[in-house]
């Protein structure tokens, strides 16, 4: 599961490390399937935008589409989670076997208040056959 941060967790600067391929703007140069980084492959998606005031709006969770008996979001109620950290940009649908749980809402200010600005994708599943021993 990512949460998210986790689509850019890695900031590899040092174009001679042998970890380049995880970063976030990767080219693929050496490794095709590593272009974006550890977020596209790993996650379904690599870091792109904020979106609204960033640093100043919350964000509320709300449990995806189709998702509601996914043992992630088992005795959670939809709008229950809040967070006081503004929303990233994901493209949807998200690629291969990557599935988003819970959507968010940004907010405005750093409290829980009713007004919607975007809807974006907060977490994702782990494509987990894709992380293979020498990648």
């Amino acid at each position: 599961m990512g949460i998210r941060t986790a689509t850019h967790a890695f900031n590899v600067k040092d174009s001679t490390s042998e970890w380049t391929h995880y970063g976030n703007y990767y080219d693929g140069t050496e490794k095709p399937q590593w272009v974006d980084g550890f977020g596209h492959l790993v996650l379904g998606e690599h870091w792109f935008s904020h979106h609204g005031h960033h640093k100043n709006q919350s964000t509320r969770g709300l449990i995806a589409k189709d998702v509601s008996n996914h043992p992630i979001v088992n005795g959670l109620q939809d709008g229950e989670i809040w967070g006081s950290t503004d929303v990233y940009g994901v493209r949807l649908p998200l690629p291969g076997d990557s599935q988003p749980i819970i959507m968010d809402k940004s907010l405005t200010g750093k409290e829980i208040l009713t007004r919607t600005i975007y809807s974006m994708v907060c977490v994702t599943r782990i494509k987990g056959s894709h992380c293979q021993s020498g990648q």
